[in-house]
């Protein structure tokens, strides 16, 4: 028997699938079915992989989406929705010459193809030899499937009253603050970061931004609801509370460029504000923030912007005199590789 929790939670997940909240509705299925328990998860899953398959054109998305409808409907062979998808994207795939498997089976129902016969005693000597998967190659479900670098477009007037449109680049860090870095790929997703002041500039030290609620450093809430509440955990709350638990002891310390989460002194209480720390200065790096806010990411392109950005006049409150903001973000993804990926061949 499905519960009404699990009922309203698979509604919720296709209406994120409608909006093409594909990442973010994966995140709550593993929440919702952790084990995999039900075809529908399965279905659903498969939707959310059709998706980014067609949105990102990556040939592994397409495979992967097949393997789950192929689970649905092996848990539920009479499961109209998933074996409609199946074959709608397949046909998909055949339009757009991507296969379903990259190499060949190894074994078929208990039998080494001529394939297997090749290449099982390859695979044994491998093994032998030792090589280690390394860990991106990971099977866990939870394991980001995709790297993320984005690029804030600013737009501001700098020291001496030019006006100026640059572009600063920015790595993030999936794996070691993977809700950090999804809460902050969802408010730029949506555009809630368009248009938003950096508010506070402090010359050697860091510039900060993010507001997008009070857009002065008064406001900013999470993307979506984490269990939360202004740092306490609830169940419930308005979403003008919603924080996000902190991830700050991921080893990963603060340098010049580093992009991390603001907060209040309290735990767990970031929402939607950021600053990215100077190139230089008597603060940096600001290593007594290590431990205490989340870096989740990195500029890898830009940093002297992010100079000359620090540099400009403020008033009494760190707050720049001339207009300062960021016109948009853009992501881009790219598909992550381990070793697994050329040894999984079933």
């Amino acid at each position: 028997m499905v519960s009404n929790d699990l009922t309203k939670g698979w509604d919720s997940v296709e209406k994120k699938i409608k909006k093409s909240q594909f990442d973010e509705a994966l995140v709550d299925l593993r929440g919702l079915d952790e084990s995999g328990d039900h075809a529908m998860t399965w279905k659903l899953a498969g939707d959310c992989k059709k998706g980014l398959s067609e949105e990102l054109g990556q040939k592994k998305a397409y495979r992967e989406a097949v393997k789950h409808y192929k689970k649905a409907l092996k848990m539920d062979p009479k499961f109209k929705d998933a074996r409609v998808g199946l074959e709608g994207l397949q046909n998909e795939m055949l339009v757009e010459g991507v296969r379903e498997r990259t190499i060949p089976k190894v074994i078929d129902d208990g039998t080494p193809t001529l394939f297997g016969i090749i290449a099982i005693p390859i695979l044994v000597l491998v093994l032998l030899s030792g090589v280690k998967v390394i860990s991106d190659g990971t099977l866990s479900q939870d394991s980001p499937a995709y790297d993320y670098t984005a690029v804030l477009n600013v737009q501001w007037v700098d020291s001496d009253g030019l006006f100026r449109n640059d572009a600063i680049t920015i790595e993030l860090y999936v794996d070691a603050a993977p809700i950090h870095v999804e809460n902050w790929l969802g408010h730029a997703r949506a555009g809630n970061y368009d248009g938003i002041r950096w508010h506070r500039i402090i010359d050697g030290f860091m510039l900060q931004t993010g507001d997008i609620e009070g857009k002065d450093g008064s406001g900013g809430y999470a993307y979506e609801f984490q269990g939360y509440c202004n740092g306490q955990v609830s169940t419930s709350c308005d979403q003008t509370v919603w924080t996000i638990p902190d991830e700050a002891n991921n080893g990963v310390p603060h340098q010049p460029g580093s992009l991390a989460m603001a907060k209040t002194s309290a735990a767990n209480t970031g929402g939607s504000q950021f600053y990215i720390v100077d190139k230089d200065g008597g603060t940096v790096p600001p290593s007594h923030l290590d431990g205490v806010h989340t870096v989740f990411g990195q500029v890898i392109d830009g940093m002297d912007i992010i100079d000359a950005m620090g540099q400009v006049q403020t008033d009494s409150g760190d707050k720049p005199l001339n207009e300062m903001i960021i016109k948009n973000i853009e992501i881009t993804s790219e598909e992550k590789k381990g070793l697994l990926d050329y040894l999984m061949f079933w």
